[in-house]
């Protein structure tokens, strides 16, 4: 399982890093500029409306996974579901915004971001926890907008 995790995430990397020649600069511009309002209507949405909100911004097929910091193997979309439902309660404010990122448009539908997260949760009882991540992660475009497919996020050291 290990070497499949390994390998797809080198993969992602493989194609992330690689420029798409298909794509006008007009079209990798605007992708960008979407799977960035995106991300920050995502986070905009938890810090609002708490954790919960982050489910509609996860693509419904079978090939999303995610592999959650501390995790040594990706998670299918169930346990991702599952995971937020269980956390939810447990903070009344949460607020992750990108401190860096990078878009690489692949295809007009397909997308890879990278890029370093500033993380403020503060539980029910009002503690606070302040951690740095980094994330690295697949989106693509469907009808009703972007969504995430795959990726990985994990705790930096600032």
């Amino acid at each position: 399982m290990i070497r499949f995790i390994i390998g797809s995430f080198f993969l992602l990397l493989l194609i992330c890093c690689n420029d798409p020649v298909t794509l006008t600069e007009n079209e990798k511009s605007n992708i960008r500029e979407e799977v960035r309002a995106t991300l920050k209507m995502c986070n905009d949405d938890i810090r609002k409306n708490g954790l919960s909100a982050e489910l509609r911004y996860l693509d419904t097929s079978e090939q999303f996974f995610w592999m959650p910091p501390g995790y040594s193997s990706a998670i299918s979309r169930d346990s991702v579901i599952a995971a937020i439902k269980h956390n939810a309660s447990l903070f009344k404010s949460i607020d992750q915004p990108f401190d860096t990122i990078s878009v690489f448009p692949l295809t007009k539908d397909m997308a890879c971001y990278t890029g370093r997260i500033h993380s403020m949760m503060t539980d029910s009882s009002g503690k606070v926890f302040e951690s740095w991540l980094w994330e690295t992660a697949l989106m693509v475009k469907r009808s009703e907008g972007w969504k995430l497919l795959s990726g990985q996020t994990s705790m930096i050291n600032k």
